[in-house]
């Protein structure tokens, strides 16, 4: 869903911010906003919209719905109307995974100002080790993040 660009604030014609928004508020389901923009961020952002897109499925689809002839929102129903929509959402939950599993420990680690170059180099090492992880499918490092996923959703 797009809320503005990665450099401003301001919203689209094609975007449903702020449909979405009053729609959250008419249910009485938030007092802040639930998606964020991201300006200046491009992975912990993704992984919050689509983590919130789960939680609150119905309420988006039935605010594109309304707003059917914004361009995102017309995407949004294309797509949650297709066959293939569960394998859609199935690997739409890969981003949290990752971020949880992979870049969220790494910028952790190697953030603040107390960093030297060997706190650099060991976070990174974890980070290939982590990526190494991934691409040989430990069952168990992939379990460990959909728990993650799991408890950041309920």
């Amino acid at each position: 869903m797009s809320f503005g660009s990665r450099t401003t604030c301001s919203h689209s014609r094609s975007d449903i911010r702020f449909g979405l928004e009053a729609s959250f508020l008419e249910a009485e389901t938030f007092s802040t906003r639930p998606f964020l923009s991201d300006i200046g961020s491009r992975y912990a952002v993704h992984q919050a919209n689509v983590l919130n897109f789960f939680k609150h499925e119905e309420l988006v689809l039935k605010t594109c719905r309304d707003y059917r002839d914004r361009k995102f929102a017309n995407m949004i129903l294309t797509i949650s109307e297709k066959s293939d929509y569960d394998l859609t959402k199935l690997k739409s939950s890969i981003i949290p995974m990752f971020w949880w599993a992979v870049s969220e420990p790494f910028l952790k680690s190697s953030g603040g100002h107390s960093r030297t170059y060997g706190s650099l180099l060991k976070a990174y090492t974890d980070m290939e080790k982590r990526m190494e992880r991934v691409k040989q499918g430990s069952i168990h490092f992939i379990l460990w993040a959909g728990f993650k996923f799991y408890l950041n959703f309920n």
